[in-house]
């Protein structure tokens, strides 16, 4: 940098000092390189937008620094102060002239030039001025005309930053923790959800997000843990002591309805199927922490399964109780039993009233096996019979036998007739006995031998064609052929003559068919009351038909002794029991069975199951079952069958 010194006496200047004059001046210009176009100082405003008075002032415009003298304007419309450049020649030694120097100033307009020349824009909104387009640019300024300020850069503030407005923030916003590597970042996705993510050295621990669908998530290591929805509110898992909801706790090891007030407080489980509705079943299973599974309700089946032993408990009377809730004791339809099977489902023993047509007790072993009853006494209330017949009718009882002992001599070792237990009168007719007055073993078997036995009841008779001829008697084919039987309605007729029949239909008044003018009339009666006949006697109604649908797919209906089954239905998913033929349906007489093939190409032609239900018996199994998962569920099943029990509401059709 260069600094003028003048003394006294004058000294020559040359045209370097007026340039290093120039060079300081200019390089406090170059400071604004890279701002627009502003107003460095002056240029005041006062009075209206239609007579606004613009004071001088120096502005920055396309890298000078100009003098502006000042204007009065109308501001309704924008103001431009545009730049104007203008050279200026001088003489030089020997008198040439030449370009001396060029002034850099300005002029005011009221439009905006279109000869390329750079301008400033005042509005009545805004003039641009040295604080917002240069310090605007490198600072932020206390008192900014814009609504807001760009800074390009990282911030860096080592105090705490108090805001009492918003912060608003188009990308991400982010906490720091250096000494611990840990961060908090908070932004507005793609998507448009709010995320807050924390990180530690980088990596991504957990985050919170809000989405624009009104669903909040929360997830843990990349794993979604809690979702909440405006509906419900669904976490992938929960540890806390206590779950309370309006009704219902979940404390410790307990759950109970703590808020009925009621003796009907309960609790609930699987009310409700797929999607809160009740189109698809839903099964319980309870395990016993070990992956052994105790028990199963079975939604489709309406069955519950027990795979544990059973042990009840109680002071009750009675420990286990079965209730037909449909029928009464007494009612044909009333059957209620236990059953023993084994591990192919077959029907091995049952303990119940299993017989529609009568309502007894029956202890039943369906294999044909014996039943034991053991016991230091066996306790029999009542009559017992055998085949329906009383044991009393058939031997006779202690008392009897007693009675007709006591009547009876005691044997005596070494004797044949002796005198024990003899008055003398008897003793005296024994004595008076001669052997010759009395036939021996020998003597009766021959007398007997030509006897005729009552038992035969005269199938022994040598000759019966003789013994009729001694009684005067016919026999059975004699009179079958001599006389017309009743029993057979005149069928026995034809064997007859001619001459016989004519005797037989003078006896009783009747003409022979076609012989009498009347056989027209009887013709025409007969026809008339046949076609009234099905109006008459024809069934009216359907109360014989009995008809049940038990939900999983299935009709039944039945009527008389015949069943017909048919519906879509889906497979149990591995062989086993499948379906229960219900109680108001009769069981078929016969062992049944089939096949269902439910290929669809070449390459499924062996898919399919086997079923089969043993005769008397509900249960309908897959002994085998091949199904594999890229076929669809439900399969036609169809079958007819006879059953030797009536509808549930036979009696009034029969």
């Amino acid at each position: 940098m260069r600094e003028y010194v003048a003394k006294t006496g004058g000294r020559y200047t040359y045209i370097e000092d007026f340039i290093g004059l120039q060079e300081l001046s200019l390089s406090l210009a170059s400071i604004f390189d890279g701002c627009k176009n502003f107003i460095v100082s002056g240029c005041k405003t006062s009075g209206t937008n239609t007579n606004l008075s613009i004071s001088a002032g120096y502005v920055y415009i396309n890298g000078k620094i100009r003098h502006f003298e000042g204007k009065t304007i109308d501001l309704s419309t924008p103001f431009y102060i545009v730049e104007k450049n203008e050279p200026y020649d001088v003489s030089y030694a020997q008198n040439p002239t030449q370009l001396g120097y060029i002034e850099y100033g300005c002029e005011g307009v009221g439009e905006m030039p279109l000869d390329g020349r750079q301008y400033i824009k005042i509005t009545s909104t805004y003039i641009p001025r040295l604080k917002d387009e240069f310090f605007g640019k490198y600072a932020v300024t206390l008192d900014s005309s814009f609504e807001q300020q760009t800074i390009s850069k990282n911030i860096v503030m080592e105090k705490d930053l108090y805001v009492k407005g918003n912060i608003v923030n188009d990308s991400s916003f982010s906490i720091k923790n250096p000494n611990k590597q840990v961060e908090i970042e908070e932004k507005i996705t793609s998507e448009g959800n709010a995320q807050f993510t924390f990180l530690k050295n980088g990596k991504e621990l957990s985050k919170l997000l809000f989405g624009f669908d009104g669903v909040t998530r929360f997830m843990s290591d990349g794993i979604e843990k809690l979702v909440i929805t405006p509906s419900n509110v669904a976490i992938n898992e929960l540890m806390t002591n206590e779950i309370r909801t309006s009704e219902l706790l979940i404390s410790g090891t307990d759950i109970y309805n703590y808020f009925d007030n009621s003796e009907n407080g309960s609790l609930n489980i699987n009310r409700s199927g797929y999607n809160a509705g009740a189109t698809k079943p839903r099964h319980l299973n309870i395990y016993n922490g070990k992956g052994k599974l105790l028990f199963r309700s079975d939604g489709a089946l309406n069955m519950n399964y027990s795979y544990c032993t059973i042990n009840e408990e109680s002071t009750n009377e009675f420990g286990l109780v079965f209730r037909d809730t449909a029928h009464k004791y007494g009612e044909s339809s009333y059957i209620k039993s236990i059953a023993w099977k084994d591990k192919d489902g077959v029907i091995m023993g049952t303990v119940g009233f299993s017989e529609t047509s009568q309502n007894d007790l029956r202890i039943k072993h369906h294999l044909s096996g014996n039943i034991t009853l053991q016991g230091t006494k066996v306790n029999v209330v009542g009559e017992l019979q055998n085949n329906g017949e009383t044991l009393s009718s058939k031997y006779a009882s202690k008392n009897y036998v007693d009675e007709g002992l006591d009547k009876k001599v005691n044997a005596v070792s070494g004797k044949v007739l002796s005198d024990e237990n003899f008055t003398s009168t008897y003793k005296a007719k024994l004595d008076r006995i001669n052997p010759d007055d009395y036939a021996n073993g020998d003597d009766i078997n021959q007398a007997v031998s030509g006897a005729l036995k009552a038992a035969n009841n005269l199938s022994d008779v040598q000759d019966k064609a003789v013994g009729r001829n001694n009684l005067n008697v016919y026999s059975k084919n004699e009179c079958d052929s001599a006389y017309l039987r009743k029993n057979e309605k005149l069928k026995d007729l034809p064997t007859l003559t001619d001459t016989e029949k004519a005797a037989i239909r003078n006896l009783i008044d009747a003409a022979k068919i076609g012989d009498s003018p009347a056989d027209q009339g009887v013709r025409k009666i007969v026809q008339e009351e046949m076609k009234g006949l099905d109006t008459k006697y024809a069934l009216k109604s359907t109360t014989g038909i009995c008809t049940a649908q038990p939900g999983n797919g299935l009709t039944f209906v039945q009527v008389g002794g015949v069943v017909s089954v048919g519906g879509m239905i889906e497979p149990k998913g591995n062989a086993g029991n499948w379906f229960v033929i219900p109680n108001s349906i009769g069981a078929p007489a016969t062992y049944i069975c089939g096949t269902i093939n439910t290929g669809i190409g070449k390459e499924d032609i062996n898919y399919g199951l086997v079923w089969e239900c043993q005769a008397n018996d509900r249960t309908v199994t897959c002994p085998i079952h091949y199904w594999p998962d890229k076929q669809g569920r439900a399969v036609r099943f169809h079958c007819t069958y006879v059953t030797k029990q009536k509808p549930a509401n036979a009696n009034e059709y029969l």
